[in-house]
């Protein structure tokens, strides 16, 4: 699995609902899906990812986004099938299973920074980033 690319110049369009610079948002082959993505914060800073639990959405995260921006890059996003991301059906490319969450989690990863990051987890998903940790205990 693939992940859309979500970073951006900032120049970018900015969401209705947060008011932050969206990240890429077209869908360039089948593999790919498109993340609603809001970041907020210098890119230079170290990177927080916000994760939401269910049900729930990176709207979640309104409040706090301000409030990390001020000393990290901090990124919230709508997982597959959640808020503003893609809702692909199930056995076309995502069959939303906890091996998919991780996968689709490492591939978020990989796109949003290639240095670590800390990751924020609430709720529902926090399966998927202990699952996750225990494959790779460094991110």
């Amino acid at each position: 699995m693939k992940a859309h690319p979500v970073g951006g110049t900032g120049k970018k369009a900015k969401d209705p609902i947060f008011g932050l610079a969206m990240g890429g948002s077209s869908q360039a082959t089948s593999d790919l899906f498109r993340w609603f993505c809001v970041q907020s914060g210098s890119p230079e800073n170290p990177r927080v990812i916000l994760i939401h639990g269910f049900p729930s959405q990176a709207y979640s995260y309104r409040k706090v986004l301000p409030i990390l921006s001020k000393n990290y890059h901090a990124i919230a996003f709508d997982w597959l099938g959640f808020g503003f991301s893609d809702k692909p059906q199930p056995k076309y490319g995502f069959d939303y299973t906890l091996n998919e969450y991780v996968s689709s989690l490492e591939s978020v990863i990989n796109e949003l920074s290639k240095d670590k990051v800390t990751l924020v987890v609430q709720g529902y998903f926090s399966p998927v980033f202990t699952r996750k940790s225990l494959i790779i205990s460094s991110f």
